[in-house]
């Protein structure tokens, strides 16, 4: 479950063209695997896996080499940079093609070297600005941002850049010596060398515009300025760069890509968060030709944020300007290889890069140059799921439109003039609209086709060519085309003299495959893309439940249930059928693809087919098992094959001989969140043998979330399988097992003495926050202890932590603790900081380990500064403890109680302004977070009956006012049936009570706490929501009742609607100071605040708004449950013993 990870392969797409899968590049399965498995380091290259390294460096060289001429920088043990490629290239000019025009860089490389080796301290981790492309003479690089004040004190050995390691041969060059105001002036001789060697090195490159994808605009660690940005120096060193600001999500936010089944339409980017600073800041002059309203890029999704940021660049690098362009974010490994990439790919699929590589070739070169040699850290990626290195080649079909061909912009100023009646751009137009996903599967799915069957009047398009006005050239013309049965002649109305001379009178497109083809003196080339118009339907689409041929084999799409009727017929040398259900084969679609978009789709199906067959099938063991039972009696000797899908084909078992009860050895391995709905789909194949399994049949499949089979008995369950009508398919069981390495858990104690006085009337309110530190540099926040007040040598109680959480299992991996003074208004002063280890940490198990906080801003201005205190490690000791799934799988339950608010101020839940209102068409905020918590929490409560009251409401006949009434309007019995049973009951108390009010929230807590005092084993936890929209009326007797009930197996989460602000919401909460009532504390913390504006999904997608929800508001629970076991020392029950074989499926009807 937690733990290990084997990455998913998301069927995200089909081949572009039906018939045989596109052809894979050599090597790319190798270069795959071995990406997905270790991060490149040039320093590494000759190590274990350094023979297979070679070779992917020795088949870029050869790649760079059909079209360009080019020089190789030396960086063999990553002597400039670990983080670039042993073997840098750099493209001088294009040499394939002596007929058309080439392009010549004019940079010496002795010299550009020369300018690395000063530069290179300048920017994050020492990548430098770097060419990677090259195009139209211009260099199109990469790097990382610039290094800020701390990361260059930070680094040893920048004298170097005073000496230069040689003669300088830039001593000729005035230096920028403004003062940097973020420095005190003595600091600025540093700055002025390290980044007037970048900013040379730009210069020297011919870059002008620096493309800035950071979402802040500096990074802080340590309490320093590790990095930078050139809008924050502009003033004093970049003012002669044209600068975009152009800020785009990191690699975390695409977990959640991810999480949504790998579904970029609708994620839209959370832009309220503490640490998000940097505006979108482009030049009025390079918004102007794109028509793009950027004042709305807070509300693009993924796809539209990803596209017009594209659309951005492409226009800088096919200007007229001779500038060269640099992308980059903070590291350059994650963003900048994204939008490298797509310009790469984009401008070859245009015919003008890289012209002599098939697709199959030009997606090698990406892969290994751009992403896994600049050291892209797939390993981490692909354990936090971050998919942002799939979302890139996945994202291909997105862009394959004309809108973002650099030819469409060439085309343009070639024409010498335009039909008022009929431009180009009106005829492209017509072509279909560039489209996401057609469909998504889930726990279920359905096939929607988005055109009727032809008819008259209906169109199809194909390629076409505009041809001369005359009839004696028309004829000419036409009886030179007359091999072209697709070709569709449009006669256009002859053009007057003075807006288009005869001799430009027509118009050939064609594909850049023809672009050395002898052409008539009449003609001249426009670009690579066909223009399309439409005719008369030559193809029927076929419609949703019809059989249709894919490259995937012929299946059965039926709407609704996605079960498969016919045998699959499957290539060779795929693996096992996998459905890509987000689109069908482009083929079925339109009749003739342009050059462009045929391009881009062979490439992205070479990439899911590559990516299927190596990262995304690989298999690990162990956790949860399968076993069949009873399956079609048809197969009397069965060789049966378990898939699983969590959307996307995920892996699969190994292949059992000749039986219907199969018993399978291979296991997944699944992160598991219990505050996520994690749907997962088995599907059930016969394969003739182990070795040939390319014409399975289908036997049966099941859909079940994660969290039931965590949550059933002995964390086993116990599924029909179906999917074949008339059929009994027999039934699944399936068994969560939890890995061994979840379960150590570290537990500390710490105190200081002498720290800093930061408070003016007092001295401090010191707490910890401890940070683990990732693979790229970053850290994430892991623990915070609680806040003593007013001292400047506070003892911390003892706090427990996992130690997967400190260090992710590396017990060297830098561990950084940050000292801050307590503020009120959330604004902490920083105290200090100091660093440590999981191993070094340890050894206070024997004795006291003591550590200097350190101050760097005091510590750079004052000369006798020591220290702003220091932290004693007083003790630390390590225990296996029971986790989570140990109590829910011992037979722990899960009760939860539903509160709702029915005060006045909620409004008339007859008008659509009411925060009850019951729209006909969405869920109002109190329904949909009572489904998002519900229908997860329901998973681990086996009878499915919850409890449900309101207050705030008179209720009828007689008006008396109640704070604590069923919903169903039953005392003796308020369970509702299943969360849907809570919602009827909800709407039908609406029509009933009349909104009245205080709202009090003491007399539902009371009654969920008698209930759960009643339960001392550990067999019961309560969990209570309380939904609400404003002031609370009783704040005295929660806090009370919230004490109470701190030391009862209970948990209150609380979900705030409307506008209001919930400062006593949040009091309650007690993140920062433990509730508290006439001195008593809170024995834990058990409540947690959201207000649910804060996860309304701007696209208006319902469905991921209660995600966010259900994924904040639930987080805490595992640990609130296990605070309390521990607490009353209460372990977990044994699980009940497992039956030796599947029980006989139940009759179906």
């Amino acid at each position: 479950m937690a733990g290990a990870r084997a990455a998913a392969s998301p069927s995200s797409g089909s081949s572009a063209s039906s018939g045989s899968p596109p052809p894979q590049e050599p090597g790319l399965g190798e270069l795959l695997e071995e990406f997905s498995r270790t991060q490149y380091r040039a320093k590494d290259g000759s190590g274990t896996s350094g023979s297979k390294v070679e070779r992917i460096e020795k088949r870029c060289l050869e790649l760079f080499g059909r079209d360009y001429c080019f020089s190789v920088i030396p960086n063999v043990n990553g002597d400039i940079c670990g983080h670039y490629p042993r073997h840098i290239v750099f493209l001088e000019y294009e040499s394939s093609e002596k007929e058309k025009d080439t392009f010549q860089s004019t940079v010496q490389v002795s010299k550009l070297q020369d300018l690395i080796n000063r530069s290179k301290m300048a920017r994050c981790r020492g990548r430098f600005v770097c060419p990677v492309i090259l195009f139209k003479g211009k260099h199109i690089c990469r790097s990382a941002t610039l290094a800020g004040w701390g990361e260059l004190y930070g680094r040893s050995g920048y004298n170097y850049f005073f000496s230069g390691g040689a003669d300088d041969a830039w001593a000729d060059v005035e230096d920028v010596t403004e003062e940097d105001c973020a420095l005190r002036s003595g600091d600025t001789h540093l700055f002025d060398k390290v980044r007037g060697y970048d900013i040379r090195l730009l210069r020297y490159l011919s870059v002008k515009y620096i493309c800035d994808l950071m979402v802040e605009n500096k990074k802080v660690k340590f309490g320093m300025n590790v990095t930078s940005s050139e809008k924050v120096d502009k003033a004093q060193r970049y003012a002669d760069f044209t600068l975009l600001s152009i800020p785009y999500p990191g690699c975390e936010f695409f977990k959640e890509y991810k999480d949504r089944d790998y579904m970029a339409e609708g994620l839209i980017f959370n832009w309220k968060q503490d640490y998000v600073d940097a505006p979108l800041s482009i030049p009025d002059f390079l918004t102007h030709p794109l028509n793009i309203d950027w004042s709305l890029y807070q509300s693009w999704d993924l796809v539209q944020q990803t596209q017009n940021y594209l659309k951005l660049l492409l226009s800088i690098v096919n200007s007229d300007d001779d500038s060269g362009l640099l992308v980059h974010c903070i590291s350059g490994w994650d963003r900048t290889p994204l939008f490298i990439s797509l310009l790469r790919l984009s401008l070859w699929a245009d015919g003008l890069i890289h012209t002599s590589l098939k697709p199959a070739e030009i997606l090698y070169l990406t892969v290994a140059y751009d992403w896994f040699l600049f050291g892209h850290m797939l390993v981490d990626r692909l354990s936090k799921g971050e998919e942002i290195f799939f979302f890139c080649f996945n994202f291909l079909k997105h862009i394959t439109s004309e809108e973002f061909s650099a030819l469409k912009t060439q085309r343009r100023k070639s024409l010498p003039a335009r039909d008022a009646g009929f431009t180009v751009e009106d005829i492209c137009m017509l072509r279909r609209r560039d489209r996401g996903s057609t469909t998504s599967l889930g726990s279920d799915f359905s096939l929607v086709m988005e055109s009727s069957p032809g008819a008259a009047g209906s169109f199809t398009y194909e390629a076409m060519e505009l041809i001369p006005a005359g009839a004696q050239t028309q004829a000419a013309w036409r009886k030179s085309h007359s091999s072209s049965p697709q070709s569709v002649l449009w006669n256009r109305p002859q053009l007057s003299e003075d807006r288009l001379p005869s001799h430009q009178g027509l118009v050939e497109a064609k594909s850049s495959s023809s672009s050395s083809s002898n052409h008539s003196d009449n003609f001249f080339r426009m670009g690579s893309s066909p223009l399309e118009v439409p005719k008369p339907r030559s193809v029927d689409h076929p419609l949703p439940g019809s059989s249709l041929s894919t490259d995937f084999g012929s299946w059965q799409m039926v709407t609704g249930c996605g079960s498969i009727q016919e045998r699959a017929v499957l290539h060779t040398d795929s693996s096992l059928p996998f459905s890509f259900p987000d689109e069908l084969p482009n083929s079925c679609l339109l009749a003739a693809l342009s050059d462009r978009e045929t391009r881009l789709q062979e490439v992205r199906s070479a990439f899911l087919a590559a990516y299927s067959s190596t990262v995304g099938l690989r298999a690990a063991a162990p956790s949860p098992s399968g076993a069949i039972g009873g399956l079609l009696e048809q197969f009397a000797r069965a060789h049966p094959v378990l898939i699983l899908h969590p959307p996307a084909q995920f892996g699969r078992t190994e292949v059992i001989d000749n039986t219907l009860n199969p018993d399978f050895v291979r296991k997944f391995v699944l992160d598991y969140f219990f505050e996520e709905k994690q749907n997962l789909r088995f599907d059930v194949y016969n394969v003739d043998s182990k070795t040939n399994i390319s014409k399975p049949d289908f036997l049966g499949q099941t859909f079940l979330a994660l969290g039931e089979v965590i949550g059933g008995q002995g964390s086993r369950v116990e599924r029909p399988l179906t999917g074949v009508p008339g059929k009994k398919c027999g039934t699944i069981l399936l068994t969560a097992e939890e890995l061994s390495n979840c379960r150590d858990i570290a537990t500390m104690q710490l105190c200081a003495n002498k720290l800093d006085k930061k408070d003016f009337f007092g001295k401090s309110d010191p707490f910890l926050v401890f940070y683990r530190s990732n693979e790229d540099g970053t850290f994430t926040i892991c623990h915070k202890t609680e806040v003593v007040k007013n001292t400047l040598n506070p003892v911390w109680q003892p706090f427990s932590i996992p130690v997967r959480a400190l260090c992710n299992g590396d017990y060297d991996r830098t561990v950084k603790i940050d000292v801050y003074d307590w503020d009120r208004d959330g604004s902490h002063d920083f105290i200090g900081e100091f660093t440590t280890s999981y191993r070094e940490l340890s050894k206070a198990q024997n004795q006291f380990t003591v550590y200097e906080v350190l101050n760097p801003r005091k510590k750079c201005k004052k000369k006798k500064y020591v220290n702003s205190g220091t932290v004693t490690l007083l003790s630390f000791s390590v225990d296996s403890e029971f986790t989570f799934v140990d109590y829910i799988k011992g037979g722990t339950q899960l009760n939860f109680t539903v509160a709702i608010d029915f005060t006045a101020s909620n409004g008339n839940p007859l008008q659509p302004t009411s925060l009850h209102y019951m729209s006909p068409y969405q869920l109002s905020a109190y329904a949909m977070a009572l489904k998002a918590v519900g229908e997860i929490i329901q998973d681990y409560d086996s009878d499915k009956l919850f409890p449900a009251y309101g207050f705030g409401a008179k209720l009828p006949p007689e008006g008396r006012i109640s704070h604590q009434f069923p919903l169903n309007n039953n005392d003796e019995d308020p369970n509702c049936a299943g969360i849907e049973g809570v919602l009827e009951s909800y709407f039908q108390s609406l029509r009933t009570v009349q909104l009245y009010g205080p709202t009090y929230f003491a007399p539902v807590i009371n009654q969920v706490a008698r209930a759960a005092a009643k339960i001392s084993d550990g067999s019961q936890y309560y969990v209570l929501l309380i939904i609400t929209d404003g002031v609370i009326s009783d704040m005295t007797q929660t806090k009370e009742a919230i004490v109470s009930a701190s030391s009862l197996p209970m948990s209150i989460i609380i979900v705030g609607v409307g506008p209001a602000m919930f400062e006593a919401m949040e009091e309650l909460d007690g993140d920062d100071v433990r509730v508290s009532s006439r001195g008593r504390y809170a024995e834990r913390d058990i409540v947690q605040f959201v207000p649910f504006r804060d996860y309304v999904d701007r696209s208006g997608n319902q469905v991921l708004s209660m995600a966010r929800l259900a994924k904040d508001v639930l987080a805490e629970i595992p640990e609130q449950l296990l605070s309390y076991m521990r607490t009353r020392d209460i372990q977990p029950r044994p699980p009940p013993p497992a039956n030796s074989s599947p029980t006989p499926a139940p009759e179906q009807p």
